[in-house]
């Protein structure tokens, strides 16, 4: 499906598109004409996808629990493309693992990434969505944070906060829309069962 907006497309900052999901997304956001900041721990993963359009594709290195790099990658996408129209927030993993069995660091490092690496995008996405009166937030989180799964005992809690936090920021947002003309949505996105173990 090829964008209908009579422009170079909306721009879209995914996080995590080194593989699964992430990739798939980016390689869907291409195939319609959009425009591209796609993020990963490893900028080399990026490369087939800046081959596909590199006049429509930022590639970006960035680990989200880096407050520094967000800011900059934030910074980037918008000097490139002049807005940010979607953050998908996709990084993040599955820990499996009874909570017993799940170390103390183990578990503050999924929470890390799961939930505060994806607070920190939003966060320095906000502003410039704000200014644009427009954007989309989507948050790709584990089905176990809705549906608890056995042996996934520190994924349900990481994945959890995303059940509420997008419903807060809707209201928020209602409240902008009606103020002004503005498009501005949260959702969050579960990615199916978590496997048994």
């Amino acid at each position: 499906m090829k964008n209908t907006d009579g422009g170079a497309g909306r721009v879209w900052l995914i996080s995590g598109c080194s593989r699964g999901l992430g990739r798939t997304l980016a390689e869907a956001v291409l195939a319609r004409g959009d425009r591209l900041v796609a993020t990963a721990r490893d900028a080399q993963s990026l490369e087939p996808l800046r081959q596909l359009a590199p006049e429509r594709v930022q590639a970006h290195a960035l680990d989200v629990n880096r407050e520094d790099r967000v800011q900059a990658v934030v910074a980037a996408a918008i000097a490139a493309f002049g807005r940010i129209d979607v953050l998908v927030n996709n990084a993040g993993y599955g820990l499996a693992g009874a909570v017993e069995e799940v170390s103390d660091a183990e578990a503050r490092a999924q929470f890390e990434t799961n939930v505060f690496g994806a607070l920190s995008l939003t966060r320095a996405v906000l502003p410039q969505m704000r200014a644009q009166k427009s954007g989309h937030i989507l948050q790709i989180s584990s089905a176990s944070g809705f549906v608890a799964s056995p042996g996934w005992g520190c994924t349900t809690p990481a994945s959890s906060p995303w059940r509420a936090i997008p419903r807060r920021w809707r209201r928020k947002w209602r409240r902008w829309a009606s103020a002004s003309p503005s498009s501005s949505q949260a959702r969050s996105a579960p990615t199916g069962p978590a496997p048994p173990c």
